[in-house]
């Protein structure tokens, strides 16, 4: 797989199901606010009944909401289980498994003190790393000037 689809298929499982459940949320949020539309309409502008296509206009997006979430939520279960995916994750882990763990940690570390101290810092610190024979071999590219 080419670094775009693999992006674009993570970004898609992963925003998927946010935007589901935002919609439900958003949808069963303003029910209180149209049922207190209809009191003050009655109530204050005097209309007999209730307005019933209001109602009706408000179902039908609660019920596009729910659908929506429901497809949001199957197609990423069953994504998860494409030989797509699947692949990808077998990549994930060999290439995990393959790697120096130690490493992985050394990188971690210089990633949040690229973000809490100066330049010069990381570089220094690079430096001592590559001194104990334990450096990156891109040791730079982690580094962005403040």
């Amino acid at each position: 797989m080419k670094q775009e689809e693999i992006k674009r298929l993570v970004k898609r499982y992963a925003t998927r199901p946010i935007l589901g459940m935002t919609a439900v949320t958003i949808v069963v949020g303003f029910a209180p606010l149209i049922i207190l539309l209809e009191i003050i309409a009655g109530v204050f502008l005097h209309e007999q009944g209730i307005n019933l296509n209001t109602i009706y206009a408000y179902l039908l997006l609660m019920v596009l909401a729910i659908v929506y979430f429901c497809f949001a939520i199957l197609s990423t279960r069953n994504g998860f289980k494409s030989q797509q995916w699947q692949q990808l994750v077998e990549k994930a882990n060999a290439s995990y498994e393959e790697g120096n763990h130690l490493r992985d940690l050394q990188d971690a570390q210089l990633k949040y003190m690229a973000g809490k101290q100066t330049n010069s810092t990381v570089l220094q610190a690079s430096a001592a790393f590559d001194e104990m024979g334990m450096g990156m071999e891109t040791s730079q590219s982690y580094v962005q000037p403040c």
